[in-house]
């Protein structure tokens, strides 16, 4: 707690009523991490990709009005600019 000074304890009012949530993200990471990860030095990379999925994961129904989105505000890319 020295390391976090803004660190606050919040009293539950529910307690354990959120463990199911937190189990199942805990066992979906672990069969995650089995999948294919087998190197221990790349530990916080598969930690910083799960973490990014997971939140990516609650954002599914705005990711095709970010693609129109970006495809709008972006300059045209002009196939004779790719090629040189």
């Amino acid at each position: 707690k020295a390391d976090f000074e803004n660190l606050t304890r919040v009293a539950s009012g529910n307690k354990g009523s959120n463990f199911p949530e937190l189990h199942r993200v805990v066992m979906n990471l672990k069969s995650w991490l089995r999948g294919v990860h087998h190197h221990v030095n790349d530990l916080q990379d598969y930690l910083n990709e799960y973490c990014y999925r997971f939140n990516r994961s609650f954002m599914k129904e705005n990711i095709f009005d970010n693609l129109m989105k970006r495809m709008i505000e972006a300059e045209p890319c002009y196939i004779k600019n790719i090629s040189q």
